[in-house]
């Protein structure tokens, strides 16, 4: 399905045919310099939407690597989004975050859906395109544990609840050892 973000009222869409061809009509892509990709799988199902990362013309806050992140149709699908309220108060569920470069690090607070009790799998792709210096963990903030996701890049754990509060941490290694203390 297709998701129509109209928070401008437009009473009419015209989608660009090169779209229709499956080329991207936007090259700002090109200025990423890293991105994680964020798998989540529960009972069988898997969701794999979410992504973090950083690009160079990205900005502090809402800007065009950021994405909403449609409804679930039914309650009890696994998932991952970033609960950004503060970019918009209606509707502050987004797919992605892209943040711009960094010194030490950055934290990207994630929450994870599943039925309460189930087993999830949470996997993490793509930390060969971050500096080999950085250092990149996922903290389960409902079981108080963290992983380095650069020796193991999933994390399987039983949902306390239907919605269940991550981060991930991206950064030199002695901030990142300040954090988790």
């Amino acid at each position: 399905g297709y998701y129509f973000d109209n928070v401008t009222n437009l009473t009419k869409l015209k989608i660009p045919y090169k779209s229709a061809l499956g080329k991207p009509t936007v090259t700002s892509a090109m200025a990423k310099l890293w991105q994680l990709d964020v798998c989540v799988e529960s009972a069988g199902l898997i969701e794999s939407s979410t992504q973090l990362g950083v690009a160079e013309d990205a900005r502090v806050g809402w800007d065009q690597y950021d994405y909403r992140k449609p409804r679930a149709i039914a309650a009890d699908l696994p998932g991952a989004y970033f609960n950004r309220p503060q970019w918009d108060e209606s509707y502050g569920v987004f797919a992605t975050d892209f943040r711009p470069p960094f010194k030490s690090m950055e934290i990207w607070p994630l929450t994870v859906t599943a039925p309460a009790g189930q087993k999830v799998v949470i996997t993490v792709e793509g930390m060969a395109g971050i500096q080999a210096a950085m250092d990149v963990y996922l903290v389960d903030k409902e079981h108080l544990c963290y992983m380095d996701l650069r020796q193991q890049d999933s994390y399987s754990f039983s949902a306390v609840r239907p919605e269940n509060e991550f981060e991930i941490l991206v950064g030199d290694k002695a901030a990142i050892e300040q954090e988790l203390q």
